[in-house]
This record gives C-alpha cells, sequence and structure tokens, in this order.
C-alpha cells in the first residue's frame, strides 16, 4: 500500500462513519505513523507502508471510526503553539479555553514583582504550562481532583522545564492550596466542568463517550461547581487580585452575578472568537 492509497482508504473509512474531517484526520494518523509532518506527504505520496506501519494505520483509522478522538489516538494536541500530551484521563484542551489563558496573561503582563497564582482543574495542565511559559515570575499551583489528570499535567509541565514554577496538588478545589496561600494570590483561573445534565445527549460522540465525564458534568444547570467555588474565592486572592473563569454557552450573566454576590468587584464579561460570552473575570 502506498500512502496516497492509505490516505484514500482511511478518509473512505472515516467518511463512512461520519466522522466530521475524514481527510484531514486520515492524513493526520498515516503522518503520525510514518513519523513525517503532514504536510510532507504530498511529496511521500509514493512511499510503500511496511506491512507494520499498514496495520497500525488500519488500526488508528478503525479506532477513529468508532469516534475516539484524534488526540487520544496521536497522544498529543496543540494549546496555545505548545504540543501537549493528552491521555483519555484528561479533557481535550481547546480553543474556547485559550480565551481564558489570553484574558489572565493580558491582565498580568503590567504586573513586576514575582506572582503567585492557582489554576484549579487543571486536567492536563494547559492553562498552566502556558501562563508559567509566557510569564517568567509566576509561580503557580495547578490542583485537580484526579491523581490520574495530574500524572498527565506533570509529565507537561516536566517537558517544558516547569516543575520549580508549577506545583501540581490533588484535591477538591481550594482544599489542594496550602492555608499559606490564602490571601496571597495575584490570580485564580478555572475551567470548570460546566455542561448541564440536559445537554449531554446533544454532546459528539468523541465528547460524550469517550472524555472524561468528571471534567465534564455541571450539575443539572451546569453551574454547580461555580457555587461552590465563588463564595471561597476572594478569601485566597490578594488585594487587586482576579479570578478568571471560563464558562459555556449562556451561563456568563449567571456566574456574573454570582461573583458579584461574592464579593468580587469590576467584573468583566470576555468572548470568544465566534462571539460566545465565553470568560468571566472579577477582581477583589
Amino acid at each position: 500500500m502506498k500512502a496516497r492509497d492509505a490516505v484514500t482508504w482511511g478518509r473512505q473509512r472515516l467518511a463512512a462513519r461520519g466522522v466530521p474531517e475524514p481527510i484531514a484526520d486520515a492524513e493526520i494518523l498515516l503522518a503520525f505513523v510514518l513519523k513525517t509532518e503532514r504536510g510532507r506527504l504530498v511529496i511521500e505520496r509514493d512511499r510503500i507502508l511496511s506491512p507494520s506501519q499498514r496495520a497500525r494505520y488500519q488500526s488508528l483509522i478503525e479506532q477513529r471510526a468508532r469516534r475516539i478522538p484524534l488526540p487520544y489516538l496521536t497522544g498529543e494536541v496543540e494549546f496555545y503553539s505548545l504540543p501537549l500530551k493528552v491521555t483519555s484521563a484528561v479533557l481535550i484542551p481547546r480553543p474556547e479555553t485559550e480565551i481564558l489563558v489570553e484574558a489572565v496573561l493580558e491582565r498580568l503582563k503590567h504586573r513586576s514583582g514575582e506572582l503567585r497564582g492557582a489554576d484549579l482543574a487543571t486536567g492536563s495542565g494547559c492553562v498552566a504550562v502556558v501562563l508559567a511559559a509566557h510569564v517568567p515570575h509566576l509561580r503557580l499551583y495547578a490542583t485537580d481532583v484526579s491523581l490520574e489528570a495530574l500524572m498527565v499535567a506533570r509529565a507537561n509541565v516536566r517537558r517544558y522545564g516547569m516543575g520549580r514554577r508549577v506545583r501540581l496538588r490533588v484535591g477538591d478545589l481550594f482544599t489542594a492550596l496550602p492555608k499559606a496561600a490564602c490571601g496571597r494570590l495575584d490570580f485564580i483561573a478555572a475551567n470548570l466542568p460546566y455542561v448541564a445534565k440536559h445537554e449531554f445527549a446533544q454532546l459528539a460522540p468523541e465528547i460524550r463517550r469517550y472524555e472524561p465525564r468528571q471534567a465534564l458534568d455541571g450539575g443539572r444547570d451546569g453551574l454547580v461547581h461555580f457555587r461552590r467555588l465563588l463564595p471561597e474565592a476572594p478569601l485566597w486572592l490578594r488585594p487587586e487580585g482576579l479570578l478568571a473563569l471560563e464558562v459555556g454557552f449562556g451561563q456568563a450573566p449567571k456566574v456574573a452575578a454570582m461573583a458579584w454576590a461574592a464579593g468580587l468587584s469590576a467584573i468583566e464579561v470576555v468572548k470568544d472568537y465566534a462571539g460566545i460570552e465565553r470568560v468571566v473575570i472579577g477582581g477583589r
């Protein structure tokens, strides 16, 4: 089997199973198997796959046809221009979460001296790693209730040599933080689970079947974790500290109201590239 024939077969197999981008996925998986760049497949279109390469490629295509997410098959995803490890233990980082990162970076860029922060429900560690990469004088805690997720986060932290600045801690929200950090954080960022119970049936098969439910489930209305976090958040922030939360479609007004009721001020809402209100920010 030549590379071009492999792509054709893979595309047809994925299209028949309703995979949204069959050509792209077939090419990405072939490039992954051949350990080359996707853009080089045109040049290498007559390359002959070895029997082991063919078998592995066909196996990956069949897994993708069952709607296993592509990043779980390749073990990696790009987030804010950084390649990061992912496994089925963590939510796959999405472009919407880059809006959360940008919002925090924008508000930290004028602050000098050592900064301290926390990334709650860190998952793969994507937010913590990117923030640390862009703010050299930042030290932060990255927490998650899932030990399996923190193992993935640890791999990403070590990959970029941030073990001294990003401290991983297992636990639920603020219970994972040391008491010494109370009242001393310059910021808290969190991408909490916010999918409402009635929304699960509408999710894509890749999400509904394979991504960790614990990282998605926001309870009856999607806001259960916000109700737990917001009343306590101001206690952990230093004066002029900020809280930045990613929210789901239509949730921003309610989360902003909860932030105000918790005692935060200067409430802002940031929209994503689709015009959806995606991040709620409040200051102490």
